[in-house]
């Protein structure tokens, strides 16, 4: 009788705990919610010896404070479009952008339901071949309660180097094999003033003989 006895509290104990410690851990989840960035994606724009600012937002929605480290590394885009951080030899990524980017001064602990923004920029050399660039933000967020749960998140920057203006007019004089005969590039120069005021005034005379037009339309 005692035995069957014991063998029925065993099971009642392990229903309780099949149906009570999910139920428990749902509440314990809900209290401690969720901590994200945002965005998660951030695509710039730039020149050669340009500095190019952007943010991004840390998140704790969880009801204790968060201690968050930044890390770098630069990745590239897989033929699907995937983010890769080692090539085909497992070695990782090499791109100077790592060098580049910097933080700005920020409070690494945040406090429980608020945010922190993180700003930081890009300084791009000036003798830097155009094209995209890209490095990855990881963030690693420590409760300081459970060392063994550490939420990492990541934020992933894209960054296209464009000729500047400057560059562009250097790769015309180039292009037409103007060298350094200061001359002939001012003489290249002042013919595109030239056709630039030429238009200017075809457009104003224009102007006013639609004027002229319309006048003579009211007249009579």
């Amino acid at each position: 009788m005692l035995k069957i006895n014991i063998q029925k509290l065993i099971l009642l104990a392990s229903l309780a705990f099949c149906f009570i410690f999910p139920m428990l851990s749902s509440v314990s989840a809900q209290e401690a919610g969720t901590v994200t960035v945002s965005p998660s994606v951030i695509n710039l724009k730039g020149f050669g010896g340009e500095e190019i600012n952007s943010s991004f937002d840390f998140i704790n929605s969880t009801s204790i404070v968060q201690n968050i480290t930044l890390e770098t590394a630069p990745y590239a885009l897989s033929e699907y479009g995937v983010p890769v951080f080692f090539n085909e030899d497992n070695l990782p990524i090499a791109s100077p952008i790592s060098k580049w980017i910097s933080f700005e001064e920020f409070d690494s602990s945040i406090l429980a339901n608020k945010k922190e923004n993180i700003e930081f920029s890009i300084s791009v050399p000036e003798e830097i071949n155009c094209g995209k660039y890209y490095v990855a933000i990881s963030i690693t967020s420590r409760s300081g309660m459970d060392s063994s749960i550490i939420p990492k998140m990541t934020v992933l920057v894209a960054l296209e180097v464009e000729q500047s203006p400057i560059d562009k007019i250097k790769s015309v004089i180039s292009l037409l094999d103007l060298g350094n005969n200061l001359e002939i590039c001012l003489l290249f120069i002042g013919i595109i003033v030239l056709l630039f005021v030429i238009i200017l005034i075809f457009k104003r005379r224009r102007c006013e003989g639609e004027e002229d037009t319309s006048n003579v339309k009211k007249a009579s």
